[in-house]
């Protein structure tokens, strides 16, 4: 009985150390005191691998240079901090893991150096246009901003008939030779689509428009060139535009060409009416950085081009607009239109595993005046009422299958909308002024709020930072410069984003 009893005693002991031991949070001090202060990451919010690492971040079993390593995360992947601060060896370490699922210890920085991790909740890269190619920035909610990296690019250079293919060139050619005799001092070459484009002391003959979009890990861009001509006839009409845009990937390697998109070449299968062009309309990198969907029009049609990064192969899905990728890479999205219906189809980047669903007929997806807006990780649209002609907009909870009450747009000529307030609000923006408005989608009043521009400034875009209580405000003027601001959704206060000298 002594014995039964004191066993007994032994072993609750026994399991009350290890119920303590479980409960109890891991230490963030460990054989070093310099770990003291680096908790600069939030348990269970958003970090990334800091841009500028030579090597990948490698993924532990558990906090030591000696542990099993399961897995690497290559410079910009994005992390879920999971536990720590955990100081081993000297150095800091985070249990993290990455949008695909793999979890481990990484360590962020041994005492006195830069650190490995970095918080993504306050950052927001921007591009802009430089004479060399495009400049990268990064902006924190607080208004700093930091240069990141430049990436040279090479404009097309050349004329329409080395330039353009022959049934491109060709129509272009014949329609200037029968009115040169007519007006020789009037006729022109231009570029009207892109005039607004154009930099000062540039003309139309010469320049040439492009548009990048950064990889997650800013480490790449697409970039697409726009050369496109048309002709000013003498009686001050166009003739139709002929072009093409050309798609490359920039790296530190340099550029090399995707493919041509002809912009006003024959089809099979499409048709063309007046003004109607082919074009890359949107261009959205996967998340995890392999691959990046590509979406043309195609004179009356629309085509979701998929091109994967790592095997440089092509893949041409049918007709689809709108493409959205999943937080995890794992699916794209893309909406289709059906004789005025739209359907939501997801799939697997392969094409495989197929879903469809069917969202609700009072919706306008194409020709709409605003068109459809996803949110970050793809669970909510925003699509023009088709009965209002706009004037109402529905948001709908695609993960629930259902729409919410439709709600009146809250700008009398609005250009855009964003999901902000974790995806329970939209942000407008105007076409034109400085007044932008917070809409919560249950219902809840408008929030007007007044920027201050200049004459000839406009807010072109506004992106959410993704701790969602900010916005980053894009400025442009006309003369083709831009200044930004950050937004606090919350007090609706803006602050001016500065670069450190």
């Amino acid at each position: 009985m002594t014995f039964s009893v004191t066993f007994n005693r032994l072993r609750t002991g026994a399991l009350l150390l290890l119920l303590v031991g479980l409960i109890l949070p891991l230490p963030t001090h460990g054989d070093n005191a310099d770990c003291s202060g680096s908790a600069h990451l939030t348990l269970g919010g958003v970090a990334r691998v800091a841009y500028g690492q030579t090597v990948p971040a490698m993924l532990r079993e558990y906090p030591g240079l000696a542990a099993h390593i399961v897995g690497s995360a290559p410079q910009g992947t994005p992390l879920t901090v999971l536990r720590g601060p955990v100081c081993s060896e000297n150095a800091r370490w985070w249990q993290v893991r990455t949008l695909s699922g793999a979890a481990g210890w990484t360590l962020d920085s041994a005492a006195g150096e830069n650190q490995t991790l970095e918080s993504w909740q306050i950052l927001v890269d921007t591009i802009q246009r430089s004479a060399n190619g495009f400049d990268i920035t990064r902006v924190n909610d607080h208004g700093l901003m930091r240069a990141l990296t430049t990436f040279p690019i090479d404009y097309i250079a050349g004329t329409v008939h080395s330039i353009f293919p022959p049934h491109e060139s060709a129509p272009l050619d014949s329609a200037f030779d029968a009115d040169l005799k007519n007006c020789p001092d009037q006729l022109q070459h231009s570029d009207p689509l892109y005039a607004d484009l154009m930099p000062p002391g540039e003309s139309p003959a010469d320049f040439m428009a492009a548009s990048a979009y950064l990889s997650p890990d800013a480490m790449r861009l697409i970039v697409v060139h726009h050369l496109w001509r048309t002709l000013i006839r003498c009686d001050g009409s166009y003739t139709p535009v002929y072009g093409i845009e050309r798609v490359g990937l920039v790296s530190s390697d340099g550029e090399e060409t995707l493919f041509d998109v002809p912009a006003n070449a024959d089809i099979p299968g499409t048709s063309h009416s007046v003004g109607a062009f082919n074009r890359v309309a949107e261009v959205h990198w996967a998340p995890d950085n392999h691959a990046v969907v590509i979406w043309l029009r195609y004179g009356d049609h629309m085509r979701t081009v998929l091109y994967d990064v790592d095997s440089k192969s092509v893949r041409m899905y049918e007709n689809g607009m709108y493409p959205m990728w999943t937080p995890d890479s794992a699916r794209l999205a893309w909406l289709y239109d059906d004789n005025g219906l739209t359907t939501l189809v997801s799939a697997a980047p392969d094409g495989s595993a197929r879903q469809t669903l069917s969202l609700p007929n009072t919706l306008q997806v194409v020709n709409a005046p605003l068109a459809p807006i996803w949110n970050a990780d793809g669970s909510w649209l925003l699509a023009c009422d088709r009965v209002s002609n706009c004037a109402q907009v529905s948001p709908i909870d695609i993960d629930g299958r259902r729409a919410l009450p439709a709600l009146s747009v809250p700008l009398r000529d609005p250009m855009l909308a964003r999901w902000v307030l974790a995806d329970r609000a939209l942000l407008w923006l105007p076409r034109s002024g400085g007044g932008i408005a917070i809409q919560p989608i249950n219902g809840d009043a408008v929030r007007q709020i007044s920027v201050v521009l200049a004459a000839n400034e406009r807010i072109s875009d506004a992106a959410a930072f993704p701790g969602g209580q900010a916005a980053l405000l894009t400025v442009q003027s006309s003369t083709h410069g831009a200044r930004y601001l950050v937004l606090n959704l919350q007090t609706g206060s803006l602050t001016g984003v500065v670069l450190p000298g």
